[in-house]
C-alpha cells in the first residue's frame, strides 16, 4: 500500500530538521549563538529543530547562513538524503 503524501512529507521534513541540527552542531554554534546571528529567539530555534514550528524558506536561509553553511551544498545534501529525483516535467511559468 503506498504511503500517503502527508506521511512522505512528514518524513522528509524530519530529515530536514535532523540535517539542520546536525549542521549547526557540526559548525560548533549553539542555539544561543545562532539566535544572536539570526535574530530568532533561542526558544524558537529549539521549536524549529524539534518540529514544533515549521520553518519557511527565508528563515531556512537565515539559519543556514547563520551557521556558516553553503545553502546550495546544504540543499544538495538534503535532496540526496531524501532520495529526490527530478520528475522531468516542465512547469508552467
Amino acid at each position: 500500500m503506498p504511503r500517503s503524501r502527508k506521511s512522505r512529507y512528514a518524513d522528509e521534513y524530519r530529515v530536514l530538521l535532523e540535517l539542520l541540527a546536525d549542521a549547526r552542531i557540526a559548525s560548533g554554534i549553539t542555539q544561543v549563538e545562532l539566535s544572536k546571528k539570526t535574530g530568532t529567539s533561542q526558544g524558537m530555534l529549539s521549536k524549529i529543530e524539534r518540529g514544533v514550528v515549521r520553518i519557511d524558506m527565508a528563515d531556512l536561509l537565515d539559519y543556514i547562513d547563520g551557521i556558516g553553511a553553503d545553502p546550495i551544498a546544504f540543499m544538495t545534501s538534503y535532496l540526496k538524503a531524501i532520495g529526490w529525483k527530478p520528475s522531468g516535467k516542465k512547469r508552467k511559468s
